[in-house]
């Protein structure tokens, strides 16, 4: 078996403490190293620098749906006035809810969104969401229902559908589409294939607005935890890093 392997690199620090590394190994290799050497463009993907969907549990019964949202950046954002739901456009027969007074989201942290608290707390004892939708539990805030965006309710479709994350005005912030569904400049992830696994993004941080690569079909929801800083998870934070400064492999097994 071989490995084949990739190494990025968006830091001077490490790309010269890896390049003096690389040109020890080239220069004392006994017998000499001889490879072909082969060069082309890339462009770099910064990790994304404005709130993500980054899960989202939908292939199950309306009450044991969820989202899950991520703030990859520094700063805390004040969420008050924010939509979330699967209303395309104002006049769309779906569902458009807004985040109440003194909701937020801290640098690095996640928050997640029940359909219903008591669906939830049924796939996943002794954890419950920060928000819900429909008014199961006392204890878990509710979002308020969006007059002026949405004549529906809260149901994402099994066949496909688009969770959108919008700024007050209406302004789109993120989205996720998936399965039939079409929306503009997002190309949608084809769908979870069994009923019970989620689409999760992978990894975390990052938001091409290509689904089919920005999220993978993942059979252990997994609501309020991220994939990122584990070992082995193809995406590695350089201590003392800026977002900007982030090492990044992938190991692929080839026969």
């Amino acid at each position: 078996m071989c490995i084949r392997d990739s190494l990025q690199v968006e830091s001077d620090p490490a790309y010269d403490y890896l390049a003096a590394v690389f040109a020890y190994d080239w220069d004392s290799a006994r017998p000499p190293l001889c490879l072909p050497l082969v060069a082309r463009s890339y462009h770099y993907t910064r990790p994304a620098q404005h709130l993500l969907v980054s899960e989202l549990h939908y292939a199950v019964g309306k009450e044991r749906e969820w989202v899950e949202i991520l703030n990859p950046t520094d700063s805390q954002v004040d969420l008050f006035g924010y939509k979330l739901g699967d209303a395309h456009d104002p006049a769309a027969f779906e569902g458009m809810y807004l985040f109440p007074p003194g909701a937020g989201i801290q640098p690095g942290g996640v928050i997640v969104v029940a359909a219903a608290a008591s669906g939830f707390s049924q796939d996943h004892p002794g954890s419950m969401p920060d928000f819900e939708v429909y008014e199961t539990d006392p204890t878990v805030p509710n979002l308020l229902e969006d007059a002026d965006w949405g004549t529906g309710e809260w149901h994402l479709r099994n066949e496909g559908d688009e969770v959108l994350l919008l700024m007050a005005n209406g302004s789109i912030v993120d989205a996720v589409v998936y399965g039939d569904r079409i929306y503009p400049g997002v190309v949608p992830h084809p769908g979870v294939e069994l009923y019970s696994p989620s689409l999760e993004r992978y990894p975390a941080y990052f938001d091409t607005d290509d689904c089919s690569h920005d999220f993978r079909d993942w059979p252990f929801p997994n609501p309020g935890d991220v994939p990122g800083g584990e070992a082995g998870n193809g995406f590695v934070g350089i201590a003392g890093a800026t977002p900007d400064e982030t090492l990044e492999y992938r190991l692929t097994p080839r026969e």
